[in-house]
């Protein structure tokens, strides 16, 4: 197969010219276009005042964003993206998407626990953060404008989980929040759990708005190289380039 180049970008929280900036900045020169975009959440697809209604937390840190600049077409992403839900989504609308869908053309979102494939490499992604005392509760079915559940859909359930645990020959992983035990005294076990028995070549995080990395071994040889990236526009770590020419993913 042909080679290709992806990148890979940290949280955004709606501002979508800044992500379009930094991929523009980053790929002058290259040899090649982008082929697709991977980003780790709270990515804010944020329509409208509606949609911005439905995500948790202070009314004074909601911000609408730019996302309707997409939407329109003055914004215009190089590449496909593709975006798992952080904890900090629109989940009124999100959650009509449970099982993935595109948000605008030629973005998608991944759904709760989904996985795709592109150009040979199967890409898996987890949407939300762990709360231990959810994480067993039945999956909520339909949505509630209640203030005091809009953060229920941020947290990912058991079963979905075990819906990526039950997959095999994943290459890319994507989850929000860290692995625990791995880049430091942050994460979750769900992530950890995932890393451990799905091997993929590259897991990518965020959440945690700082730029981490470390290789993992597995049995049997495999490795993986984990990275959690910075939030875009705060400094170095925030996007990272790939080069995958169909055995091997090489940092650019």
């Amino acid at each position: 197969m042909e080679e290709i180049i992806f990148a890979a970008a940290g949280d955004i929280h709606g501002n979508h010219l800044r992500l379009i900036e930094r991929l523009e900045k980053a790929t002058a020169g290259l040899d090649m276009p982008l082929a697709f975009i991977l980003q780790v959440g709270d990515f804010e697809p944020v329509r409208d005042e509606a949609d911005l209604a439905t995500i948790a937390g202070p009314d004074e840190r909601r911000r609408l964003g730019d996302f309707y600049l997409v939407l329109g077409g003055e914004l215009r992403y190089p590449a496909e993206v593709l975006f798992i839900g952080g904890n900090h989504e629109p989940y009124g609308w999100l959650e009509t998407l449970r099982d993935g869908g595109e948000v605008a053309p030629s973005i998608r979102y991944l759904g709760r626990a989904g996985v795709v494939e592109r150009h040979g490499l199967r890409i898996a992604g987890l949407s939300g953060i762990h709360s231990p005392k959810r994480y067993g509760l039945p999956i909520p079915r339909g949505w509630t404008e209640k203030k005091e559940t809009l953060k229920e859909p941020t947290y990912f359930r058991q079963p979905e989980v075990e819906r990526l645990l039950a997959e095999r020959a994943v290459d890319i992983l994507l989850t929000h929040d860290w692995p625990s035990g791995t880049l430091g005294p942050f994460g979750n076990p769900q992530s950890r759990a995932l890393l451990e028995a799905l091997h993929p070549r590259l897991h990518l995080a965020g959440h945690m708005h700082r730029p981490a990395r470390k290789t993992i071994g597995h049995p049997g040889g495999r490795e993986t190289l984990l990275i959690g990236l910075n939030h875009i526009g705060l400094g170095a770590g925030d996007l990272v380039l790939f080069r995958w020419d169909g055995q091997t993913i090489q940092e650019l």
